[in-house]
């Protein structure tokens, strides 16, 4: 059974926020990006718990980050409504980002 994905609006300006620094240096590997970003998404259709807990996430429910090209995808399941919602696209050089809201 493939679960559902969505994005919410914040993840959806992170993957924004990506590809627009990107395309200043390079187009194409700014297309490239995005399309990576969307894939790794796109995977957890059929594998949603392929991420890792994250642990600093706990009182959001099931967070789990699934590492994709450098960055980090920060993502919640929710098993009741098969449902995998993105969070949050965060660079893996930077410090944890904050996910309690």
């Amino acid at each position: 059974m493939d679960w559902k994905v969505s994005w919410t609006p914040e993840a959806v300006a992170d993957l924004g926020g990506i590809v627009r620094h990107i395309v200043r240096e390079d187009s194409d590997a700014a297309r490239r990006m995005g399309e990576d970003l969307l894939a790794c998404a796109a995977s957890l259709r059929s594998f949603p718990r392929r991420g890792r807990r994250y642990d600093p996430a706990l009182d959001r429910g099931e967070v789990r980050e699934l590492p994709c090209r450098g960055y980090r995808m920060f993502y919640r399941v929710s098993e009741s409504r098969s449902l995998v919602e993105v969070l949050k696209l965060w660079h893996g050089a930077r410090d944890e980002p904050d996910l309690t809201e």
